[in-house]
């Protein structure tokens, strides 16, 4: 057992460093021009065929649903790629085409329901990120509240990442969401968010 998850440690590292150059210009211009998403889902595909015709199905699935976790947390920091920029209103409806892409797959292997719940975090930071600036502070709390060791400068970052905000209105959203009483304490529960490269 031991053997078999280093060994599905050390695919899902390969399957990772093959999708770098891809997860690299999500949200950038090459995302706008390109159907990065489809690139990344059809390796995937290239390479789950490969895996379910040589493991057993139990192993298989297990690697998948490894995939899927890592998957989700590369995807949130896409968000924060350095020249991502999201132009409002049609950066959130190709995340969503994006969203619904990589979910498909992964309910390939697994139920729907339970593919959807894996990614359901990835819905609710698009929610934030085409929310109304006026209201953007209640998608916020609905985030926190499940997941609250999200990094308030995680927020600030993909806030300014929208064309349609400048630094003044991002300063003042942020103070918005302090203003709501929350704190954000080492106390917390640790979600994906603690996963994230700092």
């Amino acid at each position: 057992m031991k053997i078999q998850k280093r060994c599905s440690q050390v695919l899902i590292d390969i399957i990772m460093s093959d999708l770098k150059p891809a997860i690299e210009v999500m949200h950038c211009n090459q995302w706008y021009e390109q159907d990065i998403m489809r690139l990344i889902v059809g390796t995937f595909e290239d390479y789950g065929d490969d895996f379910q015709k040589h493991m057993s199905e139990y192993v298989f699935g297990k690697i998948i649903s490894e995939l899927a976790e890592r998957f989700v947390i590369s995807y949130i920091e896409t968000f924060r790629n350095k020249n991502a920029k999201f132009k409002m209103p049609s950066s959130p409806e190709r995340m969503r085409a994006d969203l619904d892409l990589v979910v498909n797959f992964f309910s390939r292997t697994k139920s729907a329901k339970r593919a959807k719940a894996n990614f359901e975090v990835i819905d609710k930071i698009i929610g934030l990120i085409e929310s109304n600036p006026r209201t953007l502070y209640i998608d916020f709390y609905s985030l926190w509240k499940q997941f609250p060791d999200m990094p308030l400068d995680f927020v600030e970052k993909i806030l300014s990442k929208r064309e349609d905000l400048d630094k003044a209105t991002v300063r003042d959203i942020i103070d918005q969401c302090k203003q709501k009483g929350i704190e954000i304490t080492k106390d917390n529960p640790a979600t994906v968010f603690s996963k994230l490269s700092k």
